[in-house]
């Protein structure tokens, strides 16, 4: 058997690097013939395209929608599209696939999934882990409608569907599994002495902080809540935050106009491997989500990651974030800056139980996630 995954983000990412990949090389350890197609926002300088990790081929084969500026606009945006589809598809059917695994349905790799099905003759599987068309800002009002409309359509061809929340498996029916997002055994390690010293020299780290890391966004990841928050909390932490994205420029600024150039730390883009390292210091994750169709489909990663590595959470009860994070953390409602200030000065004086929170989140490791899975695609081998 011979699977073909296709994606529209490169393998560094976070929904292939965390949920996508660990997938791919549970069906490699099957003996089943694996390979992973994505796009990547410097396509035209990697300077290499195909690498292989645990039996699984990675192979990056077009441009990605954004770059390094940020999304692609206009039309450049429509003819890296159209190419990137054909890319996916035409490397899809030189695989020669048995099975094409689509990593979540939008028009540019659902398409190329449709295409290289129909050539192929390939059963379609399908994992969903997000709400595109509420995910993102589009120029278009039409741009919107045409991935609310793949979302919606593109599903009616697999064969079986995973996603990767509850609050989606809702959305697709009886047809769909939730499969949670997974943990590697060594996720739930502490960073090594050497790793953190590291850190701390690179980036002058302070001793303890709350810590925000991911995306720099407005709209998806309320970050401007969190900084207006923490402005008006009594924290006695600095707020470290760890991540880039185009808004940056303007989270900065706006730090600076609420006076908190002294009390925020900017680190920019860390590396996934440092993320235990950079976990191993914070008194506190904070996930400052919005009350939205995009939030509340997302399994978040971030804070799997923190629970595994026994830092308590502050999030929102959106989707599944109540259940995910249970006593492990402190939510707040959605969108209100004194309640998640009132929550980051609490948690400054707060103790928390490092393994009661570790505990909360052992049940996703990958040893026992993976195999429902590949059990409800049918990607078990025949013995």
């Amino acid at each position: 058997m011979r699977v073909v995954m296709l994606s529209t983000s490169a393998s560094h990412h976070p929904s292939p690097r965390g949920r996508w990949l660990p997938l791919a090389r549970a069906v490699a350890a099957q003996g089943i013939a694996v390979t992973f197609l994505g796009l990547h926002p410097h396509y035209q300088t990697l300077q290499s395209r195909i690498s292989h990790d645990a039996g699984v081929t990675i192979q990056h084969v077009a441009q990605m929608h954004v770059d390094a500026l940020g999304p692609l606009h206009g039309v450049r945006l429509y003819g890296t599209a159209l190419w990137a589809a054909w890319q996916l598809a035409r490397h899809a059917i030189a695989y020669r696939p048995d099975v094409i695994c689509l990593c979540k349905a939008q028009p540019i790799n659902g398409v190329a999934a449709l295409i290289a099905q129909r050539w192929s003759g390939a059963r379609l599987i399908l994992d969903i882990d997000d709400d595109e068309a509420d995910s993102h800002q589009f120029a278009h009002a039409w741009q919107r409608r045409l991935v609310a409309w793949g979302e919606q359509s593109i599903p009616r061809h697999a064969s079986t569907i995973t996603t990767a929340s509850a609050w989606l498996r809702q959305r697709y029916g009886s047809n769909a599994l939730h499969v949670p997002n997974g943990l590697e055994p060594a996720q739930f390690v502490p960073a090594s002495p050497s790793a953190q010293t590291a850190l701390q020299q690179r980036y002058q780290l302070p001793p303890r902080y709350l810590l925000y890391f991911g995306n720099l966004a407005t709209h998806s990841h309320g970050v401007d809540l969190l900084l207006r928050a923490f402005a008006q909390s009594q924290s006695r932490y600095p707020l470290v935050i760890a991540g880039d994205g185009h808004e940056r420029g303007a989270l900065q600024q706006l730090a600076e106009q609420l006076g908190l150039s002294t009390r925020c730390l900017w680190l920019g883009q860390v590396a996934t491997t440092a993320i235990p390292a950079l976990l191993a210091q914070a008194h506190v994750s904070i996930d400052p989500v919005p009350d939205t169709n995009a939030a509340a489909a997302r399994y978040p990663l971030k804070i799997c990651e923190s629970l595994a590595q026994g830092v308590p959470v502050i999030t929102s009860p959106v989707g599944d974030r109540a259940a995910l994070v249970g006593e492990a953390g402190i939510l707040v409602p959605a969108g209100d800056s004194q309640a998640l200030a009132t929550a980051l000065t609490v948690a400054s004086i707060r103790v928390f139980d490092a393994p009661r929170i570790q505990a909360q989140v052992r049940q996703l490791e990958w040893t026992q996630v993976a195999p429902r899975w590949l059990a409800h695609h049918r990607l078990v081998r025949d013995v």
